[in-house]
This record gives structure tokens, sequence and C-alpha cells, in this order.
């Protein structure tokens, strides 16, 4: 059993990375704004414009993401993700997420080392523990998961657009 939760462990790494900074992290990319945005214009300021070629990278992690090929993340999407990159984080493999196995992850480029990260984290980290038991249980890790993904699907029609998922972030 061990030997199939490692290579779990090893296949949930680059989806956690992924689906954490296509439903975590792209808000911070979406901020910046700065060079030829995807499709709006300069992309200065707060617009979708993420630059850099950050736009591109952000549209592979979404399609990646999205396993059906359809242009969008569904709810059953984000729930297999949310369970593969649970079985991911847990690096001891006893079914709970501590503190330390959390902000021990990266989530997205630059290492989660920018001076909001750790900050994000923590707060995350918070909302998920609903019961406040200083860890995490793959049943508060996904119903976290689904709230994030309701509160970005801002036309309630079930699924989120890149556009739904770079606005939500850019609040």
């Amino acid at each position: 059993m061990k030997t199939s939760v490692s290579k779990l462990r090893m296949a949930g790494t680059a989806a956690v990375t992924a689906l954490a900074l296509a439903l975590s992290v792209a808000g911070a990319a979406a901020q910046q704004g700065q060079g030829q945005g995807q499709g709006q214009g300069q992309g200065q300021g707060r617009g979708m414009g993420m630059g850099m070629g950050g736009g591109q990278g952000a549209m592979q992690r979404m399609q990646d993401l999205d396993t059906d090929g359809d242009g969008v993340l569904s709810p059953a999407e984000a729930s297999a993700w949310h369970e593969m990159a649970f079985a991911a984080m847990d690096g001891d493999g006893d079914g709970t997420l501590t503190k330390a196995e959390f902000m021990s992850v990266s989530f997205g480029p630059g290492g989660g080392t920018g001076p909001r990260a750790g900050t994000r984290k923590e707060a995350r980290f918070a909302d998920a523990d609903q019961n406040n038991d200083g860890v995490i249980t793959l049943q508060e890790f996904t119903s976290s998961g689904n709230a994030r993904f309701t509160a970005a699907d801002f036309n309630k029609d079930g699924r989120v657009t890149v556009q739904e998922f770079w606005a939500s972030h850019a609040r």
C-alpha cells in the first residue's frame, strides 16, 4: 500500500501546484497585470492581463485541470483534484494535514515566498480547519475547496471559466 500512496503523492505533486495556482494563487499574477495581457489590451493595473507570458501559463494549467477538455472546470474536476492534492500533501499518510504539511507545499511559481504568501496560506489553513483541532481532514479540505469553487462561479452555472477564476482572485 505504501507504494501506491507514494506513487499517488508523486503524481499528485504536479497537480497540487497546477490547481492551487489555478484556484488559489493565480490572483496574485492577475493583480500584477503587467505587459501584454491575454486579450485585455495592455493589461495594466488590476485587469485580466497576465503579462510576460503569465496568461499563457495559467491557460495551460487550466487546460491541464480541465480533464474533459470543455474549457471550464466542473465541480467533479475540482473535487477530483482536491482528493489528489490532499493525498499528495499528506506526507505521513495518516489521513490528516498538519499545519506543517500544509505550509510546506508550494502553491504556484516562486515557491510561495512572496511577502503575502505565508499569511494567505495561514488563513487558508485556518479556514479549512473547520473544527479548529489543528489538522485538516479530507472532508474539511474538500469542503473548503468546494466553497472556493462555488465562490468563483460568479454566474452560478456550476462551472468555473478561466475568466471567473481570474476575477475571483482579483478581489
